[in-house]
């Protein structure tokens, strides 16, 4: 294959298995670590979400291959592949930077308050258990209906 010559991986949503594959193979060919593979494919498609199970493997891949956590060779690879060391790193200051910003967004309002309103006195809720509506009981599933007896017609010699 030519180093030029492109390769379409793909699975349905293109976000687990396909992204595993790639790594692998980035992994074996260019003796990537998996921080490494996955910071290069990741910088290329930014939605890329191998399941735990995935990621299992391939850091038992990773141990097999005997790969250090940080690749000696991954400027060597980035310049076969055509890809720049700061779109890589643009990328993941990039993920970084949102990442920040969801945590910030997502703080529970109970945070936010508590750090706006130091040494204010919280309202506390009532905990007895006349304030909740008890649990409705799981209904037991149907009984299976009972089998029908076959009517025995009498034999004609009766």
């Amino acid at each position: 294959m030519s180093a030029r010559c492109g390769v379409l991986v793909h699975c349905v949503a293109g976000v687990s298995r396909s992204v595993t594959v790639t790594l692998a193979y980035l992994m074996q060919r260019h003796r990537l670590s998996l921080r490494d593979a996955f910071e290069l494919v990741r910088a290329r498609k930014t939605d890329i979400a191998p399941n735990f199970h995935f990621m299992r493997q391939l850091h038992a891949f990773e141990q097999d291959l005997g790969l250090r956590e940080r690749s000696a060779s991954l400027s060597k690879v980035l310049e076969e592949l055509g890809v720049r060391e700061s779109e890589v790193a643009a990328a993941a200051a990039g993920r970084r930077a949102r990442a920040a910003a969801r945590r910030r967004r997502t703080a529970s309002p109970r945070t936010r308050a508590s750090s706006s309103t130091a040494g204010a006195p919280r309202a506390t809720r009532r905990n007895d258990s006349s304030s909740r509506r008890p649990r409705p009981r799981p209904r037991p599933p149907p009984r299976p209906p009972e089998p029908r007896r076959r009517q025995l017609a009498p034999h004609p010699s009766h």
